[in-house]
């Protein structure tokens, strides 16, 4: 069966080729949660790319167009407004993945790829930030629940890259690539 956050990959789902599909369990019905921003202005994308913390703590919401992802700490059941992270790569926050203790954004233009630890006092620290020659446009990631393999789409491309780390639970995590799959042959990732 599914399990939470379990993805599905289908070609020619959309117009422009690859569709992601993400299983989340539905929200309570009797549970509204309302998310305000506090520096949205027109046209800044606010909410165009959310993610919900695994323990569902933090809820993260890309800002593309201020450049920023604003982090809502879950706080006796209301999302309060908790760190904004800032990044000067056009369209930071446009894409983002979360597993555990870290939070991976995306700034989908400039295909620079940023891993976060969120430390367990709400502090957010920067260890690593992954630009490969073959990914022209970040349009989607995903990470193992056991975080050792994340993966990494560029539809423009029709290009899938996997990276691996073997120490995802430490400070030091470091992603380093592991193979490159295209849309054009049946290729098994490594």
């Amino acid at each position: 069966g599914w399990i939470e956050n379990d993805r599905l990959w289908v070609d020619n789902a959309t117009d422009t080729g690859w569709g992601v599909y993400t299983y989340n369990r539905s929200w309570d019905s009797n549970n509204v949660s309302k998310i305000t921003a506090n520096t949205v202005t027109a046209n800044d994308r606010f909410g165009s790319a959310v993610r919900l913390g695994t323990t569902g703590e933090y809820v993260y919401v890309g800002n593309p167009g201020q450049r920023q992802v604003q982090v809502f700490a879950n706080v006796a059941g209301v999302f309060t407004s908790n760190v904004t992270l800032s990044n000067t790569n056009a369209e930071f926050g446009g894409v983002i993945e979360s597993q555990g203790n870290l939070l991976i954004v995306a700034s989908p233009t400039s295909a620079n790829v940023h891993i976060y630890r969120h430390w367990a006092n709400a502090a957010i620290t920067k260890i690593q930030t992954i630009k490969s020659a073959n990914i022209a446009a970040v349009n989607s990631i995903s990470m193992s629940t056991d975080q050792h393999r994340l993966y990494i789409g560029d539809a423009t491309n029709n290009i899938v890259e996997s990276y691996y780390t073997t120490n995802a639970s430490w400070a030091n995590t470091a992603y380093t690539w592991t193979t490159t799959v295209t849309g054009t042959a049946a290729t098994q990732f490594g």
